[in-house]
């Protein structure tokens, strides 16, 4: 599955705030016809293109163009304030260590794995684990992460 971020830059109506990305999954099942029109963008090399407008057509980005597709009837979304990038990809994480965030802060590394996170852990039970990695995955989708590889 791709993902597409979309980061509200300015003001924003709704449950959106300033700065908080939003993800939309692309997959197989996805068979509509979505523009986002005068979208800022940011392309796989990092180049800025203001007032893109991006058509998608099933799974695949089809168009991304200056101008919208002469023609076109499909659902048309305002890109304005917002800018489209590439998905994140957090390729080492522990997930439902969210839940030891700032415990034990400023410790060397073996003191603190010793002291603090082994000892924790030990503690931990599988349903602490589920909740601990559904902060974590919640923290990521927040952030414009598309995946993610856990150890």
């Amino acid at each position: 599955m791709s993902a597409v971020v979309f980061i509200p830059l300015g003001k924003t109506k709704g449950r959106a705030r300033k700065g908080a990305p939003f993800v939309t999954p692309i997959t197989t099942e996805t068979r509509c016809l979505m523009l986002f029109r005068d979208i800022l963008l940011i392309d796989e090399h990092y180049h800025v293109q203001p007032h893109a407008n991006i058509l998608v057509e099933g799974d695949k980005i089809t168009s991304i163009t200056q101008e919208v597709p002469q023609g076109y009837h499909g659902d048309v979304f305002d890109g304005r304030g917002k800018l489209a990038a590439p998905g994140f990809f957090n390729a080492h994480c522990h997930v439902p260590m969210t839940l030891l965030r700032g415990y034990g802060e400023n410790m060397p590394l073996q003191r603190w794995l010793a002291e603090r996170v082994l000892p924790f852990e030990g503690l931990m039970s599988g349903e602490d684990a589920y909740w601990g990695a559904l902060l974590g995955i919640a923290e990521m989708l927040a952030s414009g992460t598309a995946s993610f590889t856990d150890m």
